[in-house]
Formats: C-alpha cells, sequence, structure tokens
C-alpha cells in the first residue's frame, strides 16, 4: 500500500485561491540593511504577505554551482519568522579601472572566480500531531552577474621626517575624496645600517585619524620603509609602495649617513704634445655603513647619447667611476682644458638616484643633482691643472622628503 502526506491551499471564504508559491518569495542580493556590500551575495527567504503555514516551516536547499564543484545549503523559515538570511562567500575576480575623473576614483567590476550559478528547490512543510505534511515547489536558477562598483582610493600624497628633542619621526600624509571607507594603513619600516636589527611595524585606522600618519625613527641613518594600504569596504584593495628616507640634520639637504658616496676627481693625468689633458670623473662609493647591503645605483642620461644606467654595489664592486669630461668640455670654451674642440652636446648637471632590494621589493630613493660647473676650479692662464679631489655637494633633492 502506497501513503503520501500532501500539503493543499484550499480557497478562502472569498474563494480566492492561494498558490503555494506565492505565499514566499526568495532573493538573491548584495545589500543588507542598506548597506552594499559588493563582494558578498546574500539569499533571503521571506513570506509574502501576513498568510503561513499553522506551524508550518518553508524549506529552502540552495546549491552553488562551481567550475569543478558544488556547495549546498539548507534554510528553514519557520510561520513565526518574517525572513531569514544566509550570506555566501566566494573567490572572486577584480578588475580594476582608474577613472580619469579626479579624487583618485577608480571603478571594480567584481566577478565570481569559478560559481556562476546559485539553485535552490523550496518546500512547504507543516507537521500535525506525528505526521509531516510537504508541499513541493518547482526549483530555480539565478545567474550570478558581475557587481560594478565605483569609490576613492586614499592617496599618499607626501612623506617628510621631521627632527624631534628625542630623535626623529616619519609623518606620512594622505588624502581621500569623497568616500567614507573602513580601511587601514600599514607602515614598515627598517634600519639599513651594517649590523642593524631595528625594524618597527605600526599599523593605522583611517577611521580614527585626519589622514596623518607618524612613526618615530631612532637615529640619522636610512631607512627602508613600506607604505601598505588597505581598503576594507566598500570592498577589499591593497596596494604598496617602497621608498628610502636618508635623514638630514637641521636644514642640510644632504644626509648625515648616505648609501653612496659622490667624490670629483680632476687630475693631470694625460700628457700630449700640448701638454697635459686633465682626467676628470665622478666616483659613486658604497658607504662602509651599509656595507652588508647591495645598493643599486641609477644614473641619468647627462650627455645626449646615453641612456639610463644601472650599477649594483656589492661585495664584488663597490665603486663605479664616471668618465665627465665630455660634460664638463660641453660647458667650457678653455682650449687648455679640453682637447677636442666639437664635444657631445651634454648637460651641466649629473643626477642619480639609489635603490634596496628587500624580499623582492625595491626600495627607491630620492633623484640628487649636482652642477658640474659649481666643481671644476678653471685657470685659464695655466697650460697645467692642479688635482683636486671634492665631496660633491647636491644642490636640490625631490622635495617629498626633508628635515624639519
Amino acid at each position: 500500500m502506497h501513503k503520501e502526506n500532501r500539503l493543499l491551499r484550499t480557497a478562502n471564504q472569498q474563494r480566492d485561491i492561494v498558490q503555494a508559491k506565492d505565499m514566499y518569495e526568495i532573493l538573491v542580493h548584495h545589500d543588507v540593511d542598506g548597506e552594499q556590500n559588493p563582494e558578498t551575495t546574500y539569499i533571503t527567504s521571506r513570506w509574502s504577505g501576513e498568510e503561513r503555514v499553522p506551524s508550518g516551516e518553508l524549506h529552502i536547499s540552495v546549491i552553488i554551482s562551481c567550475e569543478t564543484s558544488s556547495t549546498s545549503e539548507q534554510m528553514i523559515l519557520n510561520s513565526v519568522e518574517d525572513s531569514i538570511t544566509i550570506e555566501i562567500s566566494m573567490d572572486l575576480h577584480y578588475d580594476i579601472t582608474h577613472l580619469s575623473d579626479s579624487g583618485n576614483r577608480v571603478l571594480a567590476r567584481i566577478t565570481p572566480l569559478e560559481c556562476h550559478k546559485i539553485c535552490w528547490q523550496s518546500s512547504l512543510v507543516a507537521q500535525v500531531d506525528t505526521m509531516c505534511f510537504i508541499s513541493d515547489m518547482s526549483s530555480e536558477c539565478h545567474i550570478i552577474d558581475p557587481i560594478t562598483y565605483i569609490t576613492s582610493l586614499r592617496e599618499m600624497k607626501r612623506y617628510t621626517v621631521k627632527q624631534r628633542l628625542s630623535g626623529f619621526e616619519l609623518i606620512v600624509e594622505t588624502e581621500l575624496s569623497g568616500d567614507t571607507e573602513k580601511a587601514f594603513i600599514v607602515l614598515s619600516i627598517f634600519n639599513l645600517a651594517k649590523n642593524s636589527s631595528e625594524t618597527l611595524s605600526k599599523k593605522f585606522s583611517t577611521d580614527s585619524s585626519n589622514g596623518t600618519f607618524s612613526v618615530p625613527l631612532s637615529s640619522d641613518t636610512v631607512y627602508a620603509v613600506e607604505y601598505k594600504y588597505i581598503k576594507v569596504k566598500p570592498f577589499h584593495f591593497s596596494t604598496k609602495k617602497h621608498f628610502l628616507i636618508e635623514i638630514s640634520l637641521g636644514n642640510n639637504s644632504e644626509p648625515s649617513y648616505p648609501l653612496v658616496e659622490v667624490e670629483f676627481h680632476m687630475g693631470n693625468d694625460t700628457r700630449t704634445e700640448s701638454g697635459f689633458i686633465p682626467s676628470s670623473h665622478v666616483t659613486f662609493t658604497r658607504s662602509e655603513l651599509y656595507s652588508d647591503r647591495e645598493i643599486h645605483l641609477h644614473l641619468e642620461p647627462f650627455c645626449s647619447e646615453m641612456q639610463n644606467t644601472t650599477w649594483i654595489f656589492s661585495d664584488q664592486k663597490t665603486s663605479h667611476h664616471v668618465d665627465v669630461t665630455p660634460a664638463i668640455c660641453s660647458q667650457t670654451n678653455e682650449p687648455k682644458f679640453c682637447q677636442y674642440e666639437n664635444y657631445t652636446k651634454c648637460s651641466s648637471y649629473l643626477c642619480y638616484s639609489t635603490s634596496v632590494v628587500i624580499n623582492d621589493n625595491e626600495y627607491s630613493g630620492d633623484v640628487r643633482c649636482f652642477d658640474f660647473t659649481q666643481q671644476l676650479p678653471i685657470n685659464s692662464n695655466s697650460n697645467r691643472l692642479p688635482t683636486f679631489t671634492y665631496l660633491l655637494t647636491a644642490l636640490f633633492l625631490v622635495i617629498s622628503i626633508h628635515v624639519e
């Protein structure tokens, strides 16, 4: 003998027949309590009106279909509840596009990485005494479409170093246009001096700040700094910046202990029929304080036929010489100083920067420049030029870092 217990809906007193499927609704959405969350998919089951199944429940079996697997969730909405919501989290793909308008805004297109469809099977269930009555509804499926969202990103405006009574302080200034956000700033600092183990990492919440973040520094040396911006809402986004800070004392633009020391040399090294020809070159040397570091020296072209050049200072090579005679002779008409009449067109400035690689991340310093003509003691009345060695002084720095 076959026996089934079925739940049936009869007509009301007005003889209106309400279909069981009209008693409830199932929604797929990305917001809760008015707050948009584009990274999370929510499924809500709720009764459509006042009519409920007495002592009954709405059972929903949810299946999330993925490319190589599937996951199921069960939802049970009883007659005394108005609604129930479950949260579906999945791996996502982010396509970030920077908008051309102001405010450092981006458009994020967020797509499920592998799971693209949600299906559900619903049933109305009533328990009467020891018997269970069920009304099966048809199954439905919903394609998980990509979500687009526009938000502003916090921008690091500048960093400076200020001298305090107890030492120094790194100050990082940021700016967020328009939106509010939930985000964090993490500053990680490494002292590059030889045998130094000084490291510091400090995490800040942007909720409780005015956009300025500071970290104390203990000594006037060179530090590698990692700036990490972690945006949590409305969606997850993170970015990093790496840079070097070379601390200077007082109003001096030169760092107290630079990574690379620079010297200008000029001497009577070559004798010709017409006299002595000076050998003019600049020497870049890795400072002893950082002898356990691999330092990259980046030299910008100062003559028209040159290209950007990088040298690596390590235990095998700690210095490099650059012939600057063409640059000097293109800036002077002194026949007793230069061997030829026509030299390659060159600038009077030599510009360079340094960087250090830590854990595959390159930390770059500011560009420094000096003027050859300020280092050159030309004596037009003499056929011989005395030998000079100068410790070069940079005329200016990129203004993103200075000591006050």
